[in-house]
């Protein structure tokens, strides 16, 4: 994922693929993988009504 937004980012301004595709380098700015939800400080909303049981 950092990869496609490094990428991205490329992609605003190049004026080839090439300048999109090229190996990452010591000056780009590679964003931090996000973080998955299960990992966030926001806790989890259970469901409350399933509706008419199936039983």
């Amino acid at each position: 994922m950092p990869l496609l937004d490094l990428w991205f980012d490329r992609a605003i301004d190049a004026t080839t693929l090439d300048e999109i595709f090229a190996a990452p380098s010591s000056t780009d700015r590679v964003p931090a993988p996000a973080q998955r939800p299960e990992h966030t400080a926001v806790p989890s909303q259970g469901v409350t009504d399933l509706g008419p049981s199936a039983n």
